[in-house]
Parts: structure tokens; C-alpha cells; sequence
């Protein structure tokens, strides 16, 4: 097409040899006379059959004069580049985009102008990757579209044609839209979690599959988890939230990340036909920080031991531990303690008593270890007293003390036991209530009490006696620094006990 051609026709003269030529196309008219056709710009009309006709006159002497002839003809083909004449989606022509629900099935045609045929595709192009889904040497192609997913199957299909005279290949497309609820882009996969050193910057950044996309921003929601609790963030100096044109894409930036930004964060985003939700977490990649307010634990220094504790600082987004230093003041070399994370306070034993230490510690992680703490100076207790006495002589002292205490008391309990042992013949006060009498009035009785009732077959019936008060005694000791509360015991009377079967019912509590 758009090219000349010219044609000879070939001949053998007759006698005589005048020739004349005749150019026939298609059984139509003449269109020329010449040995020569000559064919300027031939298009697809000029396509056919054209026929060569050469015939000379013979008029020999005496006879009637007869034309001879003879004709040839050839088919002239027209070719031209492919050209895509259609392609569309469900039949729909002219649309060049055409929106289907998620799991329906499709069917996409490609009709081709070309001579000669051209070679068809059908791909994907949906993220820039061309999936091919069909091919033929033929004019006209289809394919199908199954089940449709909308994170592989929505977006562009192209249709793909070309011939010997095609200098590019030609491209037809269709845009295939899948209504569907938002949910993580398979193409960008989001990176969930985020190392960063305090005081830098980050970004997270979350890209979606869906249709219709997100109306506008509030269609994004930003949290950050503060405290256990979910607290949504707004674009401020520090926190920006951002979209992208075809809001298929939003990101969050945070700069001069705080101890309380490496947390978990959470983005929602929602369109018409639903939502999804996607989590991230932003962590340290530093040592820990110094352990916070070390500090001796006064009362509980001994002779062989000190308490210490502490506050946790910053555990620089890793799993910390404390390590512990200890030593005599007048030594030059430390001994370490390592301690668990959860632990922030550790006593420290087997010291030796009135003497000089010092203490401190750092934090450390598998980035690497935090400064250490200021040494504190702590002395164990001396096994010396307040008074000046070695612990033998206040043992010693207290013993003897507690020995002239109990003579004494002695003493007091056998003249009490005198004073209130009952000559014979003479009733105490309570006589009536173990004399088995069934049945005693309250009048023939001493005492400010009912009558008791004694069942004839029950014996040795004892009524505990117990003194309601309770006094307190001090230890004695040589300090005289601890008080112990003690309490009154009381004892059940039994058949064996000496005072019940010699009918003494006097006791004294001790």
C-alpha cells in the first residue's frame, strides 16, 4: 500500500510485427496501452486482477484481414500494517474501561485489521509485569479472565498485534476495574517493622489494593499505642501524614524519634465496600541507657550484706540486663553481678562486716552497654554494739539476767500457790458446779452464775480458765533495741493434771 508498481507485459512479435498493448482491471474498461503499467500510490482499492491483451492485424494478399490476440493476467495484493480495529471487554466497544465484581469472570476480544494476518496477544499489564494471557496468527483473538482477583487482576490488559509491515507494534487497551474492599498491596509489601536510633526520623509507609480507592485523607487513619492504649495521631510538628494522588498510598513520618515513640503504631483505611488494618513498630537499635537512682537500701545493711536498688532507664528497643559491680574500697579489682531485666533490686552478701565497699552497675543489650553509674561508698555493719561489748559478754550478761529473773519469779508462783491452796474442810467458791449435783438452784450457790447442769454419766467436766488480758514483755537483751509481743497461752485441763484431782481449781497464768 502507498507504493508504485509497474508492470511490463511480455510478448513474442507476430507477422507483422506492429503490436498494440490493452490494459484491462477487473473486466473493466481500458486503463492503459502500453507495454508498460504503470501503479502510483496503490491502495487497498487497486487491490485485484489486471489483464494484458497484445494483438497485431494480418492482412495477407487476396485474403480478409483478421486481428490476432493474446492475453495474460495477474492478481495484484494490496498488503498493509496491522491495525487493531477493536478491543473490548463483555462486549462493551467502545468503553475504555469496564468495572466487574471481585470472583466474576471476564472475556476480553481483539479484532485486527492486517494484511497479511497479524500476530495477536492479549496480556496483562496490570503492575507493570506483562502476564500473557493469549496468542495467535490470525486477525481476531480472545481471552478470559476467571474468578477475578483484585489484587492480580485489576488494571490495564493490552492488546498486542503486528505483521511484516509494521515498523511498531501496535497496542490497544482496556482498563478492568474490580470493586473490592482495601487490603495490603502484594507489590509493596509494607515493612512492619522499623529500626531506629533515637532523634533520627522515620517513615511508615502502607500501599493498598482497592476499588473505589479511599475518598480522601480521613478515609486513613493514623494510632500509636501509648500506655497500652490506642491513641490516634494527628499531623503536628513532629507527626505528618501524608497520601498519595491516587490515595492507593499513605505514609507517616515522625521526626526526632522520643523514647515514647518506639511503640506500635496501626493505620485503618476504609472505602465503600470495606476495610482493612495494618500494624507496624518502630524499635530502638542502641545501648541501653544508665540505670536511673542507685541508691543503698540503709536498713537493710548488715555485717555480711548491702542492699541495693535501682530504676530502669531506656532498654534502646532490645531486651536489657543489669550487671552489678562490687569491691572493697581498697581493693583495685571489681566483681559482677549479672541481673535479669526484671529485677531492680539485689543484695549483695557474704561481705565482710565494718568494712568499706563501693558499688555500681550499667545496663547493657546486644547493641552494646551503657555508661556506668557513679560508685556508691557503703560500710557493712560492725559486730561491735553500741555499749562497747563484745557479743559474748552481752550473751553472757543477758543469760544471767535471765537467770535471776526466773529465780524470781519461781519464788512468787510457790508463795501465790500457798496463799490460795484451800484447807481442808473449807469450799471454794465454785464447789456446787463440780460436786455432780444434777440440778442447783442459783441460791444455794456463792457465785453470781445459773445453775449447771451435770449429766450424772459424765466425769471430770473442766471448765478452762483463761485471763481475757494480754501483756507485753520486753526481751532482755543488752541493746534493749527489740520488742517482742507475746501472748498469753492457755492449757485444757485434763484427768492427769495435779491440780484438778486434788480439787485445787486455783491457777495461776504465767
Amino acid at each position: 500500500m502507498n507504493t508504485t508498481l509497474s508492470v511490463t507485459c511480455p510478448y513474442t512479435p507476430g507477422n507483422p510485427a506492429e503490436t498494440r498493448f490493452t490494459w484491462f482491471y477487473a473486466n473493466t474498461s481500458a486503463i492503459g496501452s502500453n507495454q508498460n503499467l504503470s501503479l502510483s500510490n496503490v491502495q487497498l482499492t487497486g487491490e485485484g486482477y489486471y489483464k494484458c491483451r497484445v494483438n497485431n492485424t494480418m492482412d495477407p494478399t487476396g485474403c480478409t484481414a483478421e486481428e490476432g490476440y493474446d492475453e495474460t493476467t495477474f492478481f495484484v495484493d494490496v498488503q498493509y500494517p496491522a491495525k487493531i480495529r477493536r478491543f473490548s471487554a463483555d462486549g462493551s466497544v467502545f468503553a475504555s474501561s469496564v468495572t466487574i465484581n471481585e470472583s466474576q469472570t471476564v472475556t476480553l476480544l481483539c479484532e485486527a485489521d492486517s494484511d497479511p494476518l497479524a500476530t495477536l496477544e492479549i496480556v496483562n499489564f496490570t503492575k507493570s509485569d506483562e502476564r500473557l494471557l493469549g496468542e495467535a496468527h490470525n486477525n481476531t483473538i480472545s481471552a478470559r479472565v476467571v474468578n477475578a482477583r483484585c489484587e492480580f487482576d485489576m488494571g490495564v490488559y493490552q492488546c498486542k498485534g503486528k505483521n511484516i509491515h509494521n515498523a511498531v507494534q501496535q497496542v490497544r487497551e482496556i482498563e478492568i476495574k474490580i470493586a473490592c474492599s482495601p487490603r495490603p498491596s502484594p507489590f509493596t509489601t509494607p515493612i512492619v517493622t522499623a529500626y531506629r536510633r533515637r532523634n533520627s526520623s522515620a517513615i511508615l509507609s502502607f500501599t493498598i489494593v482497592a476499588y473505589p480507592p479511599p475518598n480522601d485523607a480521613s478515609a486513613y487513619v493514623w494510632r500509636k499505642q501509648v500506655d497500652g492504649k490506642w491513641v490516634t495521631l494527628l499531623n503536628n510538628n513532629r507527626f505528618q501524614i501524608r497520601l498519595s494522588n491516587d490515595s492507593l498510598q499513605t505514609n507517616l513520618s515522625i521526626s526526632q524519634l522520643q523514647i515514647d515513640d518506639f511503640t506500635n503504631y496501626s493505620v485503618r483505611v476504609n472505602n465503600q465496600v470495606g476495610s482493612t488494618e495494618q500494624t507496624f513498630v518502630i524499635r530502638a537499635t542502641e545501648q541501653p541507657s544508665v540505670p536511673q537512682q542507685l541508691l543503698v537500701v540503709d536498713a537493710m545493711v548488715t555485717e555480711s550484706s548491702v542492699t541495693v536498688k535501682w530504676t530502669p532507664g531506656f532498654n534502646g528497643g532490645e531486651d536489657q540486663w543489669f550487671v552489678i559491680g562490687y569491691k572493697k574500697a581498697a581493693d583495685e579489682f571489681w566483681t559482677y553481678i549479672n541481673v535479669s531485666s526484671t529485677v531492680t533490686q539485689l543484695s549483695i552478701g557474704d561481705l565482710v562486716a565494718g568494712t568499706k565497699y563501693e558499688v555500681k552497675m550499667y545496663a547493657e543489650n546486644i547493641i552494646g552497654k551503657s555508661d556506668e553509674t557513679t560508685a556508691l561508698s557503703v560500710t557493712t555493719q560492725s559486730v561491735i554494739s553500741d555499749n562497747g561489748s563484745s557479743p559474748s559478754v552481752g550473751a553472757a550478761v543477758g543469760g544471767a539476767v535471765g537467770g535471776i529473773l526466773a529465780v524470781v519469779i519461781f519464788v512468787v508462783l510457790w508463795k501465790y500457790r500457798n496463799a490460795f491452796k484451800r484447807k481442808p474442810g473449807e469450799g471454794a467458791q465454785y464447789d456446787d458446779l463440780f460436786n455432780r449435783q444434777a440440778d442447783v438452784l442459783a441460791a444455794n450457790t456463792s457465785s453470781e452464775y445459773e445453775a449447771y447442769r451435770v449429766e450424772s454419766q459424765q466425769t471430770n467436766q473442766y471448765e478452762t480458765l483463761a485471763e481475757t488480758s494480754f501483756h507485753e514483755y520486753s526481751v532482755l537483751s543488752p541493746g534493749g533495741k527489740q520488742d517482742y509481743s507475746v501472748t498469753n497461752r492457755v492449757t485444757q485441763g485434763t484427768e492427769n493434771d495435779c491440780a484438778s484431782l486434788n480439787q485445787q481449781n486455783a491457777y495461776v497464768n504465767v
